[in-house]
């Protein structure tokens, strides 16, 4: 790892193959003959982890530059708390038995993560060594980032409320 960004990239790459790999493990236990839930189970589950692993691997940058063993510890902790809570919060997004609170906590879930993991990914490019300035347009980054997780929130939405109606 050389730059702030590889904190990001990295974990990011490890989420993808680790959903992969679980996404093949559901549809192959649950026989999952449907295409829709293949499509969707990987395009939800995979950005969830991307997002939360971003998180971590943010608190694993931010640990390797203090020189305490005890704040590399507590930011290691903490980033692995908070990357947790969001999963659970996902997890009880999709549990949850009233389609409507389920779509409410989904949205909420998805809007903090895309506030903080737009927040780590505009950090890591900043704190870059190959950062400048001038190449980077603020304003059309949060545009993409922030048009990529409203659509994913749409799509959530909806899948929950046809699963609610069933």
């Amino acid at each position: 790892i050389n730059e702030s960004f590889d904190y990001v990239l990295y974990p990011a790459l490890i989420a993808i193959g680790f959903s992969f790999v679980e996404n093949v493990g559901y549809i192959y236990r649950y026989q999952a003959d449907s295409l829709g839930y293949g499509i969707t189970r990987t395009m939800l589950c995979t950005l969830g982890h991307i997002s939360f692993s971003i998180v971590w691997g943010w608190g694993f940058y931010l640990a390797s530059m203090r020189a305490s063993f005890l704040e590399k510890g507590y930011l290691l902790v903490s980033f692995y708390l908070i990357a947790s809570l969001m999963h659970a919060l996902y997890n009880a997004s999709l549990s949850s038995s009233i389609a409507l609170r389920s779509v409410f906590l989904s949205s909420l879930e998805s809007f903090i993560t895309v506030l903080i993991v737009e927040y780590i990914v505009l950090q890591s490019i900043i704190q870059s060594q190959f950062f400048r300035e001038d190449r980077l347009n603020y304003n059309r980054a949060l545009t993409w980032i922030r048009t990529g997780f409203l659509l994913l929130m749409a799509i959530h939405g909806d899948l929950l409320l046809e699963l609610g109606s069933l």
